[in-house]
């Protein structure tokens, strides 16, 4: 379920790239580099002159589950540096201080996404689309966000009401509490 999610989000993104023509890009490419190490990571692209590394994320890392996308060129240069134990400062590499590091450079395939992968393995793929298919897809989801509204829509009228209440349940208390013994 979670993979036909990832994938059907990815599609949306894509879906601008994918309708635009070969001419219009030259040498641009989009890219989603996908984080599934189990760990936090750090993606960095390499300046292809002065080789300084440029952290590609407004947090400090890209949490394990997160996707990151970028428009990039051909021949751009990324590295992908394991991100160390906030609570240990050590990588996941036989115990030493040095963080395992990967990296990839831009092809000139178009949609490419770069999986990283537990045992800090790197993927470097691309997701093909027919113009076909994307038609098809498209209109599936239309049909699919026309049937929810219009159901929505009913359920709403069938009650009659005209303010949409939200009903909050407060979280339920821990189970490891401990109670204090009374002196």
């Amino acid at each position: 379920m979670m993979s036909s999610v990832f994938l059907f989000l990815l599609l949306l993104n894509l879906l601008p790239h994918l309708c635009t023509s070969e001419e219009d890009r030259d040498d641009e490419r989009h890219i989603y580099i996908v984080n599934y190490t189990g760990r936090p990571i750090s993606v960095a692209w390499i300046h292809p002159k002065t080789r300084i590394r440029e952290i590609q994320h407004d947090e400090p890392h890209l949490p394990n589950g997160q996707t990151l996308s970028r428009n990039s060129f051909i021949k751009h240069e990324f590295e992908i540096t394991e991100f160390p134990s906030t609570r240990t400062n050590l990588c996941l590499d036989g115990g030493t201080e040095m963080c395992r590091k990967e990296s990839f450079t831009m092809d000139d395939r178009q949609n490419q996404v770069v999986y990283m992968r537990a045992g800090f393995v790197l993927e470097h793929t691309v997701v093909e689309v027919s113009p076909t298919q994307m038609r098809e897809w498209l209109g599936a989801l239309a049909v699919i966000f026309q049937t929810t509204l219009l159901l929505m829509w009913v359920k709403f009228k069938k009650k009659g009401k005209h303010k949409i209440k939200i009903k909050y349940r407060p979280p339920p208390p821990p189970l490891n509490r401990k109670k204090k013994k009374e002196e």
